[in-house]
């Protein structure tokens, strides 16, 4: 109880030097992971098409059925290739806006039903 007590009380103590402590010349800490907002263009086309095609499959199951549903995403015909290119264009603006920073969601929800 006591070796607990003293490491949490050195924790509390030495949390803002403990990055800059080396030890045989290796700092203890000092690197910082972010991870943040995707800038991938594909995104947005791979998550979308994603759940296109699982809403398709809901759709069109009978609610009778009780097996797995498989998600075969190799044997369907993939959401891009469907949409013509001016609603293509209209959601690469968008998914632009949206990786900039901007709230967009009303005008993506709009050109999403309109496909």
């Amino acid at each position: 109880g006591v070796g607990a007590a003293l490491g949490a009380f050195g924790a509390v103590a030495g949390a803002g030097r403990l990055a800059k402590i080396e030890i045989l010349g290796q700092p203890l800490g000092g690197y910082e992971l972010r991870a943040g907002p995707i800038a991938d263009p594909n995104l947005p086309w791979v998550v979308l098409g994603r759940a296109w095609l699982h809403w398709k499959l809901v759709a069109e199951r009978n609610h009778a059925r009780r097996e797995a549903l498989v998600l075969d995403a190799q044997t369907g015909t993939q959401l891009p290739d469907t949409i013509d290119s001016s609603k293509r264009r209209t959601l690469d603006v968008l998914f632009k806006r949206i990786r900039s920073g901007r709230d967009e969601r009303a005008a993506l929800a709009v050109a999403i039903l309109a496909i």
